[in-house]
């Protein structure tokens, strides 16, 4: 029987592996989008890279200066979706951030990130790479394979912010 308290010990072994071992951290891609998140509250910064073609993200990369938390979520966020459409990333995007804010369950591939759910300010820390990257789907849903070199900033101060109210 595995127990709330062995459940949360094992979510953050899978949330520090994550950070050691990250999928996708400093890979050189070519990509075709590009978006940059900052968190005001940690100083967290990331620059997400996707290479896209024939409907479906072909692969994700990240870089940047972050926490742990980010760093992990980062990373399963760039071993979850390439071979996903739009669509399919846009709905496992709202499945994470719905999980963040406790109103679903986590689907099974980001179940670590329940480890952060219970704490504000690093909930936050999570997000980040997943409200990036959902800044770049409308241009996916709406772009050609021949579409390049697509930059977006997004920044997170207006929920930090409301976080610490």
């Amino acid at each position: 029987m595995v127990t709330d308290k062995k459940k949360a010990m094992l979510y953050q072994q899978a949330l520090l592996q994550h950070h050691k071992n990250p999928v996708g951290f400093n890979e050189v891609i070519s990509f075709s989008h590009q978006a940059q998140g900052s968190n005001a509250a940690c100083g967290d910064e990331i620059t997400l890279q996707l290479a896209y073609g024939a409907g479906s993200i072909k692969a994700l990369a990240f870089s940047g200066d972050s926490c742990a938390i980010c760093r992990a979520s980062a990373s399963i966020l760039c071993q979850q979706l390439p071979g996903s459409t739009p669509n399919q990333a846009d709905e496992q995007i709202t499945d994470i951030l719905a999980g963040l804010e406790g109103r679903q369950a986590f689907p099974q591939e980001a179940e670590a990130l329940m480890a952060v759910s219970q704490y504000p300010v690093r909930k936050q820390c999570a997000l980040l790479p997943w409200t990036s990257l959902k800044e770049i789907i409308p241009q996916l849903q709406g772009s050609t394979d021949s579409e390049t070199d697509s930059t977006t900033e997004t920044k997170n101060n207006a929920e930090n912010r409301r976080e610490k109210n």
